[in-house]
């Protein structure tokens, strides 16, 4: 999740992108596990 964060703020990549990188089939299961692991979505984190 550490690098999801990182890609997420400092990269200007679609979520969808970040989630293939990391290894997720599905951008959804990226969202859900981010959100159940930070609190929070992936793409409220980019609006902070």
């Amino acid at each position: 999740m550490q690098e999801a964060r990182t890609l997420l703020l400092h990269t200007d990549w679609p979520i969808s992108r970040i989630s293939y990188c990391l290894g997720f089939d599905e951008p959804t299961h990226f969202a859900q596990l981010f959100r159940r692991v930070v609190g929070y979505t992936p793409s409220s984190l980019r609006k902070i």
